[in-house]
Parts: structure tokens; sequence; C-alpha cells
């Protein structure tokens, strides 16, 4: 079986192309994570915390009576969450180096564990929902948040986003191999074969319209994802001439960018 790696460069300073994500999702995620029923008190495991961004609000809405351990399989992701964090006065919100697939290691109690993007990134994505449901007590809530990458698009059509995300990268009926960029068609099935009561279900897609939502994704971004064609086969000078048609794009103002579809599904023990 293929070693799990992820796809993207984590330096001293973290992934900073995460931020896009914050930006265009958190509104939509944070609206469904309080109809779930967070509240003051709770203790809860944000799982692949990324930047922190969502940890500290998981930490807010938790207040001190609650407590978050937010987790990141790499170190340099965490140093730097931590260095970005140190302004915020939340001593009941701690970071570790550690893989979701050993979040059964844990010693704390949670009463909901939240991960976003994170299952596609991992060979056995199944695998860490099923320790999920045997960590979480009986009532206790999982919330999980996936992408479709296949329903991603741009308008003009570019080759550098959108076009080269298709189905057939991504098999319907195959872990242990790989990413799957699809993982958000199989959220609820995975989850409610594991053993969740499912509570809700939905999709999202945002859309990049205005300049400064395209400019989201020039900067930080755009190196995660030269590195990311650059490992998949693309060719130095045929990235250039992607990048070119994406600049074009974003100078466009009837340009337009369907960023990935995302499942998120709500699910009760």
């Amino acid at each position: 079986m293929r070693e799990d790696k992820y796809e993207f460069e984590v330096g001293e300073k973290g992934q900073e192309g995460l931020d896009i994500l914050d930006v265009m999702f958190n509104a939509n995620t944070k609206q469904h994570i309080l109809a779930a029923g967070i509240r003051p008190g709770m203790h809860v495991l944000d799982i692949g915390c990324g930047r922190g961004a969502m940890s500290v609000w998981l930490a807010e809405q938790g207040g001190n009576k609650g407590s978050v351990i937010a987790i990141d399989n790499n170190e340099n992701q965490i140093k730097a969450t931590i260095e970005l964090m140190k302004s915020k006065s939340l001593s009941w919100l701690k970071f570790r180096v550690l893989s979701a697939y050993d979040i059964n290691k844990l010693t704390e109690s949670f009463d909901l564990a939240y991960c976003r993007f994170i299952l596609h990134h991992i060979n056995n994505p199944t695998k860490v929902i099923e320790q999920v449901f045997q960590i979480l007590p009986k009532g206790g809530i999982f919330i999980a948040e996936e992408g479709i990458v296949s329903a991603a698009f741009s308008y003009p059509k570019v080759k550098a986003w959108g076009g080269e995300r298709t189905d057939h990268r991504f098999p319907l009926e195959k872990e242990g191999e790989d990413r799957d960029g699809n993982f958000g068609m199989k959220l609820l099935h995975q989850m409610k074969q594991v053993g969740f009561d499912i509570q809700f279900a939905g999709l999202y897609q945002p859309l990049l319209y205005t300049k400064q939502q395209k400019q989201l994704l020039a900067g930080p971004a755009r190196e995660g994802y030269k590195h990311y064609a650059l490992s998949h086969g693309i060719s130095d000078e045929e990235w250039q001439i992607q990048a070119k048609e994406l600049d074009d794009l974003i100078a466009n103002p009837a340009g337009c960018i369907g960023f990935y579809q995302s499942c998120l599904v709500i699910g009760k023990k």
C-alpha cells in the first residue's frame, strides 16, 4: 500500500495557500456547526487544523469551560500555527502534531469532532471515520466536510482550473492508493456505514467572480497548485502557459471561477 503523502508543500511558515479555504468556506461551515449544536463547555477535536482559523473559532464557541485539541500531522504547520496564534488568549486551545490515523491515542474525551478537506488527502479515510466514531461518546457529534474537485470549473475555460480534474482520476470504489479529490461524493455513505446517524447533509460551491476573490488564486495558493501540477507530470513550460491563461481569467471582469464543491455532513453517534 502506498504511504500517505500530502500533495502540497508545507514550509516553515506552514501552508500559506490555505487562506483561500478560510475566505471561501468559513462562513458556510460556521453556520452549520452552530446549527449542529456547538455550545459553551464543549470539548472539541479539530482534525487537520491547518493555519488554525477554525480552531480559534471553535475555541471561542466552547469558551474557557470547554477545550479544543487541534491536530495536524505536519510539524511545520503546527509550529507556524502556534506562532500565528500567539496573540490569542485562548489557554483552552492546544495544538499537537498527530496523524488523523492516531486519534485513538488521545486521552482526552470529546463531545464534537470536526474536520474539513482532510480525508481526501488520506489513503484510507474510512479508517479515520471509524476511529472518530470510536472515540466519541453516545450522542457525540461528527462534522466533516470534503471536496468534489471534479465539480470545479472556470469560464472562459482555462486548463489551469477545472479542466484536468475529471472523474476517471478518482475511482468511486477504491481506497488505499493516492488521494481521492472526490471523496465528498462518498462522505455521507461512509459515515452512515460506520454507524453515524446523519443529522444533515448538503453541498456548497463558492463562486469567485470579483477581482479580489479571483486574486486568491495568486500568491501562495498559486505556488501550491504549481507544485501539485509539476508533481503530476505537467512540464514547467506547460505550467507557465496555464498560469498565464489563469492570470488572464483573473483580470477579465466577466470571468468567473467555480471553486471546489464541498459536501458537508453532520452525524451523531
